[in-house]
């Protein structure tokens, strides 16, 4: 049982994926930028990572100003990412050879978006 769970979780991953990067190459095929978020497009409303393309170019560009005003949590997401790909990818490498992280990474990743999600509501240019 647990098995057939696995393997249908698996597939809507895959699904989910496909779906977003169909959502992107149409995106830019027909406006030609980055793409806008599927949230946004769909309810009007900003999600919590908003603008953090477009703050992480700013920073890229060494503009720290202009990547604070498009998304102030652009940076600590980002840095959350990094971390738990990396700790992806070393628990991937011992055995038992799982994709498995910590249970600390949950409540660390609900509160950070929680937060930035709440800045966005509060303080989106509408």
């Amino acid at each position: 049982m647990k098995a057939r769970a696995n393997a249908m979780l698996r597939w809507l991953a895959y699904i989910s994926l496909a779906g977003y990067l169909g959502w992107n190459v149409w995106e830019i095929a027909i406006g030609g930028q980055i793409p806008r978020s599927i949230f946004f497009a769909a309810t009007g409303m900003p999600c919590a990572t908003t603008g953090g393309t477009r703050s992480m170019l700013a920073l890229l560009h060494g503009d720290l100003g202009l990547a604070l005003r498009f998304n102030p949590f652009a940076l600590p997401i980002t840095a959350l990412t990094a971390t738990t790909t990396v700790h992806v990818v070393v628990c991937r490498q011992r055995p038992p050879h799982q994709f498995r992280l910590p249970n600390f990474y949950l409540p660390v990743w609900l509160t950070l978006l929680g937060i930035a999600w709440a800045y966005q509501l509060m303080f989106y240019p509408w």
